[in-house]
C-alpha cells in the first residue's frame, strides 16, 4: 500500500515542502475516511487507524530525507553550501524572463511608434524602421535560445525544483543583458584587440616573475572573475588558478562556457549572440545592430575543454582570508579595486592571502561605484597600498574600452593604471 501510495503523490515533488505535508496530510484523511466508512468493518476499525498513522509517518519522512527537513526549508529562500540559494534562483529566474522582459521593451517602441503623425509613420516605414524592429525580434528570440539553455544549465547543476522557482525574484533583464555585453568582451573575436591590451601586461609580468619551468607549481587567484577569461588564460599558461566570483549571474555564465555543447544542438563551434539588439542610440547602421557575435571564440579549437589547471569558485573573496591565508603565490585583479564600499578591505584580504613575498598584480581604473565609503585618488591609493605591507616594485598604463560596440558613434575609453605590488615578509596589523 505505501508503495501505491508514493505513486499517488509523486506528482507533488515540486511543491514547496510545506505544501508536500498540506497535501500528503490532506490526501491521507481523505483515505482514512473512506476505509472507514466503507470498507473495514467495525471489528477492523484498527486497520484505515494503522494505515493513517503510517500515512502520517510516510508525509513527514518524505521531508527528512537525504537533504534534511532544515535544508528543504532553506532552499525555499535561504542559503545553501554553495552559496546564496536566493541568488542562485533570481539568476535562473533571470535568464528565463529575458525573452518576455525584452519583447515588452520592444513592444514599447511599436507603441510610442503608434503615437506619431500617420504622416510621419509612413515616413519612418518607408526608412526601414518597422522593418529594423521586426529583424530585432526575430534575434531577441535566438538570444533567448541562449537564455533558456543557461537556465536550463544552472537548474541541473543546483538541483533546482520547479516550486523554488515559483517563488524566485527574478533580478534585473538589465543584468542579464549585459551578461550577453561580458560574452562579447571575454569570450568573441570581436573584442580580441581589446582583451589583448588588457591581458598581456599581466600575463607577461606573470611569466617574468614565475617563469614557465616553475609555472605548474604557483598559485595564482583571480578574485571578481566575471566570466573567468582572464583567469582562462592564465590556467593555460600552466599556473594552477582559482577564478572566484561573487555573482551567480556571472559564475552560471563563466562554467556554461564549457558545457554549453550538452544544452545547445549546432554549437560545436560557438554559439551565436545577437548582443547590440539591446541599444538603438548610436547605431551606424541596421547591419551593424543587428550582427551577430559567435561565443566562444575558442570552441572552433580542437579539444577545447575548462583546463585542469583552472578551477571555478562562488563566493566573496575576502572571505578566503579566513580559510586560505598564505596560499597564494600570486593575486590578479583586473577591473576590480573600484568595486569596493571599501577598498581597504579588498587589500587586507589579498595581502592575507599571499605568501610572505607573493605578488599582487592589478590592472584597471579607478572609478568608483555607487556607495563607496571612501574614495581614493591614485596617488591617495598608493600610500595606502604601502601601509599594508606591500612594495609597489612596477607601474604600467593603458587605454581600454569597456563593454563598446566598435561600429558604434560613441566610443569610451578608461585610462586604466596598473602595478606590480609584493607583500614583504614582516606581519602588519592595520588598526
Amino acid at each position: 500500500m505505501l508503495h501505491e501510495w508514493k505513486i499517488i503523490t509523486s506528482r507533488h515533488e515540486n511543491l514547496h515542502p510545506i505544501a508536500q505535508v498540506i497535501s500528503r496530510l490532506s490526501l491521507s484523511l481523505v483515505l482514512y475516511y473512506l476505509l472507514r466508512t466503507f470498507v473495514f468493518t467495525s471489528s477492523l476499525r484498527f486497520v484505515p487507524v494503522a494505515f493513517l498513522a503510517l500515512m502520517v509517518a510516510s508525509s513527514f519522512r518524505a521531508l527528512t530525507d537525504k537533504n534534511g527537513f532544515a535544508q528543504s526549508l532553506l532552499a525555499s529562500g535561504g542559503t545553501s553550501s554553495n552559496g546564496s540559494r536566493a541568488a542562485i534562483l533570481s539568476a535562473i529566474a533571470a535568464f528565463d524572463g529575458y525573452k518576455e522582459n525584452t519583447h515588452s521593451l520592444l513592444k514599447r517602441r511599436y507603441a510610442l511608434f503608434a503615437k506619431l503623425p500617420l504622416a510621419h509613420r509612413q515616413i519612418a516605414t518607408e526608412a526601414g524602421y518597422l522593418d529594423r524592429l521586426h529583424e530585432i525580434s526575430i534575434r531577441i528570440d535566438n538570444n533567448a535560445r541562449v537564455t533558456h539553455a543557461l537556465a536550463k544549465f544552472a537548474r541541473r547543476k543546483h538541483a533546482v525544483k520547479d516550486y523554488e522557482l515559483r517563488m524566485a525574484r527574478p533580478l534585473s533583464n538589465g543584468a542579464v543583458i549585459e551578461l550577453l555585453n561580458h560574452y562579447v568582451r571575454d569570450w568573441s573575436d570581436e573584442t580580441a584587440a581589446e582583451r589583448s591590451r588588457l591581458f598581456e601586461p599581466i600575463l607577461t609580468r606573470l611569466q617574468k616573475e614565475f617563469p614557465t619551468a616553475s609555472a605548474g607549481e604557483k598559485k595564482v587567484l583571480v578574485p571578481g572573475s566575471g566570466l573567468a577569461r582572464l583567469a582562462y588564460e592564465i590556467s593555460v599558461l600552466g599556473f594552477q588558478t582559482q577564478a572566484q566570483e561573487y555573482s551567480h549571474l556571472m559564475d552560471i555564465a563563466a562554467q556554461f562556457i564549457y558545457e554549453h555543447k550538452g544544452y545547445l544542438s549546432g554549437t560545436e563551434n560557438g554559439f551565436e549572440l545577437y548582443p547590440y539588439v539591446h541599444e538603438f542610440s548610436h547605431q551606424a547602421s541596421t547591419e551593424a545592430q543587428l550582427r551577430s557575435i559567435t561565443v566562444p571564440d575558442t570552441a572552433a579549437t580542437p579539444g577545447f575543454k575548462k583546463p585542469k589547471t583552472l578551477q571555478l569558485g562562488y563566493g566573496d573573496f575576502t572571505q578566503l582570508a579566513t580559510t586560505a591565508p598564505g596560499q597564494y603565490d600570486a593575486v590578479v585583479t583586473l577591473y576590480l579595486i573600484d568595486t569596493a564600499e571599501n577598498a581597504m578591505k579588498y587589500l587586507d584580504a589579498i595581502r592575507t592571502l599571499l605568501r610572505p613575498g607573493g605578488v599582487w598584480i592589478n590592472f584597471g581604473p579607478l572609478k568608483w561605484g555607487t556607495a563607496p565609503q571612501v574614495e581614493f585618488n591614485l596617488e591617495e591609493l598608493e600610500r595606502v597600498i604601502g601601509k599594508f605591507n606591500f612594495v609597489i616594485e612596477d607601474r604600467f598604463q593603458g587605454e581600454n574600452e569597456y563593454n563598446g560596440d566598435r561600429l558604434g558613434l560613441w566610443q569610451g575609453k578608461y585610462r586604466i593604471r596598473g602595478w606590480v605590488a609584493r607583500k614583504e615578509n614582516e606581519t602588519v596589523v592595520v588598526e
